[in-house]
């Protein structure tokens, strides 16, 4: 009895929480193309809430129905007649952050566009498979290799802003010493020729020209 709760609790939060974290996935998309309120975005936002909402309705109703999967009494897991819905939620979620991403393209650095891009076409091919292909969850492995590649060119990306920021703060010191240093030997040269307008007027003039 008790490895039956189990087997039911991590089932539930498997499929409740990966429905969740596409939802946030999406969230973090568009917050990077300029938030959720940008109009190119407000379609694709109220997209990501329905495709939530419906997700979790059937998750939730699947406790009762067996619509996405059944718990036996031996507490083995078995596939519903609607599981395949899962797969359309996920592909049609993560089919429109690849629009998205096309769409408002400019509005990201080449390498956040092709780690995104890359992760949700890998997602995509994880959902087939994984609809297909019975035993084996590839939207779990498919995560956590796209998340490492996600991670090693965000730290790619952050470095190289790193290295800009260092280079634009160098230029603005040498600047900043430039703008300290010009009026010194400004002053120098007005302080010789006005005493040469004392001594010699005519080379104050030449030395004015």
């Amino acid at each position: 009895p008790s490895g039956r709760v189990l087997v039911r609790v991590a089932n539930f939060g498997e499929f409740f929480l990966s429905f969740l974290l596409l939802f946030l996935f999406a969230l973090y998309i568009l917050h990077i193309l300029g938030g959720p309120g940008n109009r190119k975005n407000r379609v694709f936002y109220w997209i990501s809430v329905g495709l939530v909402v419906f997700s979790e309705f059937m998750v939730i109703t699947t406790q009762f129905t067996g619509w996405l999967y059944t718990i036996d009494e031996n507490a083995f897991y078995h596939r519903g007649d609607f599981y395949w819905l899962s797969s359309v939620v996920s592909i049609v979620s993560l089919a429109t952050n690849i629009t998205a991403i096309s769409i408002n393209k400019n509005n990201l650095r080449r390498k956040e566009r092709t780690a995104l891009i890359f992760y949700s076409a890998l997602m995509v091919s994880a959902s087939v498979a994984t609809a297909v292909a019975y035993g084996i969850n590839w939207t779990l492995i498919g995560s956590i290799l796209t998340a490492v590649i996600m991670l090693v060119v965000i730290v790619s990306d952050q470095l190289d802003r790193y290295v800009e920021k260092e280079r634009e703060i160098a230029e603005m010191q040498s600047s900043i010493m430039l703008s300290q240093i010009r009026p010194h030997f400004l002053y120098n040269t007005l302080t010789s020729i006005a005493q040469l307008c004392d001594n010699d007027p005519q080379e104050a003039k030449e030395a004015i020209i």
